[in-house]
């Protein structure tokens, strides 16, 4: 027996709720030099996990 599908529409919320929090953590301003890729990585990957 194969577990549920994953839809378009299921990717489409997960996809856009990663942009969100991505947009959100890049907003704000920081005293370093550039953006800090794990972080913008950990918010990419915490949106993109609700599609599982």
């Amino acid at each position: 027996m194969s577990g549920p599908r994953i839809g378009v529409t299921d990717w489409a919320i997960a996809l856009g709720t990663a942009a969100i929090l991505l947009v959100t953590g890049l907003a704000e301003p920081r005293s370093g030099a550039g953006p800090d890729l794990l972080g913008g990585a950990l918010l990419v990957a915490g949106g993109v996990s609700l599609a599982a």
